[in-house]
């Protein structure tokens, strides 16, 4: 009997967009699916309510002027928006990590609601239009919210799409590294600015994320990382994994039971296990739907309606009115059933794979040849798939698929039809727009390339797909600005023209990012990428999200030729916002490059990056020669010439 009483595709992969039939309203890039474990059938709805009169607030104004209100601000850490008002809800001194003094960071705790515990499993297409980063996946109930992963660019995308991150509860990777944890430092960052004394979240991992916490404890207050808790032993050699028989269990409380088996790659007898080699299966049981009260056995018991029907359906014992017994729930309600069940599987690689067939403690979830659970099974209703097509359409992934039954399978991990749809609507909608007015200093985003939709057929998807996208805020511009089109006449003769800057350029510089502190709904983080051609190409700054950008600016293959050719990056400071995307970039060029004559990419930043990287590097090998910003100072070359005389001498 299968309990998912809903599947609602908010935004496919096949269609660019899917309106609700109870609002106009555009809803997320996600696959959003409900499972139901409770006796209601429809969630508490909260009604808004409107105020009768609206009072007015009159102030004198300040005699301070807004240039000393601003310093005053900066100095003791406020925030400010772009238009110059203070923002109260976040601490941006403290989310740099400067603030001294010592706050304990508040870690939600929320009163649970066992009688309402319908849930939602909401796949946030984090990573689909670009391929850089895992999918997340959002488990939430009435009353506690889980993430699945935290990639980077997950700050921007909720941003977008109106999630609040503040309601997180807990975080659980599958992996540790910079495609599933990437977007974590930036995550403890704002949450440790949020509010008067900030606030902190539950991170759950394999045993390797203790070299992810040490590596960010050079630019993350250590208060911000006190409820990191990693599982599972790192030393257990391949020979001895089969016997950890029983899933770890992580969280169990009167809604959910999530429990994590892990998954170490298939490897031959006395090899040690690298670290970020291990991967982690996600069990989440949710609780049991009650049977149905039966009122016709309550009035036979002596119970009058009323009150105590309701203390029988929370599962409290009551005592009859008109007999001398006490009345159990279990008199009055039908059997219970066993809650949903959802898996979520991250096989990376098929070593990974031969270990999962081997994988005892899924034996009870496996269906049998006629389709029915084993003797003591549990039914699984969805899976969810982070594994790469490469794995998941390989024919042992699919034979083991089928151990399931008809449990409902969604494969959320990279796929290429994805990629023409762009999740940051906002930001590339304004790409396009500009892309319009001068194609050569605003270039169309990768997914809408001209080249991309001139090499593909008519007929196919992505240049329906594509073309219909672009001409629609095409149009919209046209009928908004019509003046637009001359503007763009004029520009056009301007470049190409006698004396035009078309023949002149022999360097070319974007940027991929210039927000702030935080990634906003339209702008990255902090990045500049420059191009010089033959010579190699640089970064200067590498925030969070900056080989997303460079996908979404090149298309997939334009961005990985982009870091293959990579020399050099050049970090400013230690902020967080100019470099956490540094992990992420060099793990592709190293993938890239695998197996190539190549030197190791050069580095340059503070002395306290390159402690991060050290630290990191036990993570993932980087491919990287570190140099302090301090030694390319004037002086620092003249002593270095100096030295390298006198030993030549």
């Amino acid at each position: 009997m299968s309990h998912i009483s809903n599947l609602r595709l908010l935004f496919s992969p096949l269609l660019p967009t899917l309106r609700s039939p109870f609002s106009s309203k555009r809803r997320p890039y996600s696959l959003l699916t409900i499972l139901s474990s409770s006796s209601s059938p429809h969630p508490k709805r909260r009604h808004l309510t409107t105020p009768n009169h609206l009072s007015l607030n009159f102030r004198s104004r300040s005699k301070t002027t807004s240039r000393e209100t601003r310093g005053r601000d900066r100095d003791e850490g406020k925030s400010m928006d772009e238009s110059g008002k203070e923002n109260p809800g976040f601490n941006k001194k403290r989310a740099e990590g400067r603030d001294n003094t010592k706050r304990n960071l508040q870690l939600k705790v929320r009163k649970l609601n066992p009688t309402n515990t319908i849930s939602y499993v909401q796949i946030l297409g984090t990573g689909m239009d670009t391929q850089d980063t895992s999918p997340s996946v959002l488990l939430f109930f009435d009353k506690q919210r889980f993430i699945f992963n935290a990639g980077e660019g997950l700050q921007r995308f909720c941003t977008e799409h109106k999630i609040k991150l503040s309601k997180i509860d807990h975080i659980f990777l599958s992996r540790v590294c910079s495609e599933t944890a990437g977007g974590i430092p930036g995550l403890l960052l704002t949450l440790a600015g949020i509010g008067e004394e900030g606030m902190s979240v539950n991170i759950w991992g394999p045993s390797d994320l203790k070299y992810l916490v040490d590596a960010m404890k050079s630019f993350i207050p250590h208060a911000a990382m006190v409820h990191t808790k990693s599982f599972g032993n790192d030393n257990v050699r391949p020979v001895d994994a089969n016997k950890i028989i029983d899933p770890i269990v992580l969280i169990n409380d009167e809604v959910v039971k999530i429990s994590a088996i892990l998954l170490r790659p298939n490897q031959s007898q006395g090899s040690a296990l690298k670290p970020g080699d291990m991967s982690v299966i996600y069990l989440c049981e949710l609780a049991e739907i009650m049977g149905k009260f039966d009122p016709e056995k309550a009035k036979a018991l002596g119970l009058k309606p009323g009150p105590k029907y309701r203390e029988l359906q929370s599962g409290r014992s009551v005592m009859s009115d008109h007999q001398d017994i006490m009345v159990l729930p279990s008199d009055v309600m039908d059997p219970s059933v066993p809650g949903p069940i959802v898996l979520l599987v991250d096989c990376p690689t098929e070593s990974h794979v031969q270990e999962l067939l081997s994988t005892e403690c899924l034996n009870t979830y496996y269906m049998d040849f006629s389709g029915n659970p084993t003797q003591i099974g549990k039914t699984v209703n969805c899976i969810i798939h982070l594994s790469p097509a490469s794995v998941t359409r390989s024919p042992t992934y699919q034979k083991w698929m089928k151990k399931f039954g008809s449990a409902q399978h969604i494969m959320a991990g990279h796929e290429m039809k994805n990629v023409e749809i762009p999740i940051l609507k906002s930001s590339a909608r304004i790409a396009a727009r500009l892309n319009y007015l001068c194609p050569q200093f605003f270039p169309a985003p990768g997914f809408w390339s001209l080249t991309d939709l001139n090499n593909s057929r008519p007929d196919s998807i992505f240049f329906r797909r594509g073309l219909c996208l672009k001409a629609q805020i095409i149009n919209e511009l046209l009928s908004e600005i019509p003046e637009i089109v001359d503007a763009a006449q004029h520009v056009r003769e301007f470049w190409s023209g006698p004396g035009g800057l078309e023949a002149d350029i022999n360097v070319f510089q974007g940027d991929k990012g210039t927000g702030s502190s935080q990634p906003s709904k339209y702008r990255n983080v902090t990045s500049i990428y420059i191009n010089l051609f033959s010579k190699g190409s640089l970064l200067l700054d590498c925030g969070e999200g900056t080989l997303g950008q460079l996908k979404r600016r090149y298309g997939v293959e334009g961005a990985d030729n982009a870091v293959r050719k990579l020399r050099c990056i050049w970090i400013s400071h230690i902020h967080a916002d100019h470099h956490t995307g540094l992990a992420r970039i060099l793990a592709l060029r190293r993938d890239l490059l695998k197996g190539m004559t190549r030197e190791p990419i050069l580095v340059v930043g503070p002395w306290q990056l390159k402690k991060f990287l050290d630290a990191y590097q036990i993570l993932e090998d980087l491919d990287m020669q570190f140099i302090d910003c301090r030694s390319t100072t004037e002086a620092s070359w003249v002593a270095f010439e100096d030295d390298s005389k006198s030993k030549k001498g």
